[in-house]
């Protein structure tokens, strides 16, 4: 049996280097069953590593594709919430999920507001993120993903002193259940039942 899924796609801070043709070359792609998603892909106003109209284009060109092959979406937002949500409107069939959320609890609630996802990574584990905790408290049950962002963003009590690896997810399953007030198990349960929903997986 398979035991590793993925999703591919256009980062935003790369869009520099592809034109729209190159999300044609994807889309020879995705009919692999190890594909589950596209992305991740979206706005990145942080780096500033390619004009807001490119990544604007490239990103649009993804999603319709996404609507053609009928996957679920990865988003790359960063400094960029709001002005991706306004081009997801104009994509409502879409299922996306806003991985390695760092944003505000306003943001999180409209991404939710607008039936997305939210994927939490390790900074949920940070000593000062209580801001960001606030936000899972918030983000309804069946809308959260945990997720890793390796080699970046360590959890606690590995923040700086590993490369962050998959098996670390576990951190943040244990902060996710700690801030609902549930056990590990329920976490664990929760959080696979959010993910084979989202990815469409058995």
């Amino acid at each position: 049996p398979q035991q590793v899924r993925c999703a591919i796609g256009i980062h935003p801070n790369e869009s520099g280097n592809f034109d729209v043709d190159a999300v044609k070359r994807i889309g020879d792609l995705v009919s692999h069953p190890s594909v589950v998603a596209i992305g991740e892909m979206g706005l990145d106003y942080f780096w500033k590593k390619v004009e807001p109209v490119r990544q604007r284009r490239v990103f649009e060109a993804q999603l319709a594709l996404a609507i053609e092959v009928a996957k679920p979406v990865v988003i790359h937002s960063r400094e960029a919430i709001e002005q991706t949500l306004e081009v997801l409107r104009d994509y409502p069939s879409l299922r996306c999920v806003f991985h390695c959320f760092t944003g505000s609890i306003a943001e999180a609630s409209a991404i939710v507001s607008a039936g997305h996802y939210v994927g939490f990574t390790g900074p949920i584990t940070f000593k000062k993120n209580e801001i960001l905790r606030e936000a899972v408290r918030q983000v309804p049950d069946d809308r959260i993903l945990i997720e890793t962002d390796g080699p970046y963003l360590s959890p606690e009590p590995l923040r700086g002193k590993k490369v962050c690896e998959p098996e670390f997810v576990r951190y943040t399953l244990a902060t996710v259940a700690m801030v609902k007030g549930i056990s590990l198990a329920e976490a664990d349960e929760l959080t696979t039942a959010n993910t084979e929903r989202f990815y469409g997986m058995d």
